[in-house]
């Protein structure tokens, strides 16, 4: 008797175990699906544990480790980002720039002029066209950016194409950027030619007025006189900065360079596409105040162009 009473016991107290085990299995896995935080898209997502407030270990949310993590991982991207635009926008500025029309007129107008009063024009009037394009290229982003993106890449499949062909087409290196810079050297003595002139028939009429003043002993002609001749000083005290200034923003309007800076911003980080482009242009204007002759006859136009080509349609 002894022994059966034993073994009831035993049984009683094994089954009483299995039971607070089911009783335990079924909270836990009612607690766990019936929690808000969890969907079928997290079944297979690595959590770690914490205890509950019974005492039943839950697993926790990944939410929560996505808040900790989201500002990290958007501050790398935000910084990949960055760079990313940096580097494009100042790789197309230099092989676009580099060797081109406004680099040349940079070169020639420095030869002639104090180099820092046209490298100061040359930057100004790059900056406020670098400040134009990004502008235009972030008015472009109410256009869906689907049609952008094709957009940007059919333009600059065409640019690259197109620079190729040049490449291809010219004649060879040391003529090329020789005949360049003497077909831009002659448009700039043609115009300086008839600022000539006008500075001439200027400086007539106001020989006439002084005489006719003297002549006459008219003291508030005279008094004008005077004052147009020191208005018309002040004026021709810095012509250089006026035409530097005019030329090159004549010179980059609807150029490669600018609608390349306008795609650029439409699709990449617009800090870094304004600083890369005003890098680069503010690099080639330097080079080309410098020494623009012996640069554009050092450097291989045909190769600078065929490798403007390439990169065109790396990014394209």
């Amino acid at each position: 008797m002894p022994t059966t009473d034993a073994s009831s016991t035993m049984v009683a107290d094994r089954a009483s175990t299995i039971m607070l085990g089911r009783a335990v299995t079924n909270h836990y896995f009612t607690t766990t699906i019936s929690s808000p935080s969890w969907s079928e898209s997290n079944i297979n997502t690595p959590t770690t544990v914490r205890p509950s407030i019974d005492g039943i270990h839950q697993p926790q949310s990944p939410d929560d480790v996505t808040v900790i993590q989201t500002p990290l991982i958007e501050g790398l991207e935000h910084s990949s980002a960055l760079i990313h635009a940096l580097l494009a926008s100042f790789s197309v500025i230099l092989v676009s720039e580099l060797g081109d029309k406004t680099f040349i007129i940079t070169a020639i107008m420095a030869m002639k002029n104090s180099r820092s009063l046209v490298f100061m024009s040359s930057a100004f009037a790059l900056f406020l066209m670098t400040v134009l394009s990004v502008g235009m290229g972030v008015a472009v982003t109410v256009i869906p950016a689907l049609y952008t993106h094709y957009a940007s890449i059919v333009l600059f499949l065409c640019f690259g194409l197109k620079m190729l062909k040049e490449a291809y087409d010219m004649v060879t290196d040391s003529e090329g950027g020789e005949l360049e810079f003497e077909e831009v050297k002659r448009s700039l003595e043609e115009d300086e030619k008839d600022m000539a002139a006008q500075e001439q028939e200027q400086k007539s009429v106001e020989t006439n007025n002084e005489a006719k003043a003297k002549d006459q002993g008219n003291l508030d002609v005279k008094q004008k006189t005077n004052l147009w001749k020191k208005m018309s000083e002040t004026l021709y005290a810095a012509p250089i900065v006026i035409k530097v200034f005019t030329m090159i923003l004549v010179a980059e309007w609807g150029d490669r360079s600018q609608i390349s800076t306008v795609i650029l911003a439409a699709r990449e980080d617009v800090v870094g596409v304004f600083f890369g482009s005003f890098s680069g242009h503010v690099l080639c204007t330097g080079l080309a105040v410098i020494g623009g002759r012996v640069v554009a006859e050092i450097i291989s136009i045909r190769t600078l162009t065929f490798l403007g080509g390439i990169i065109f349609l790396f990014f394209a």
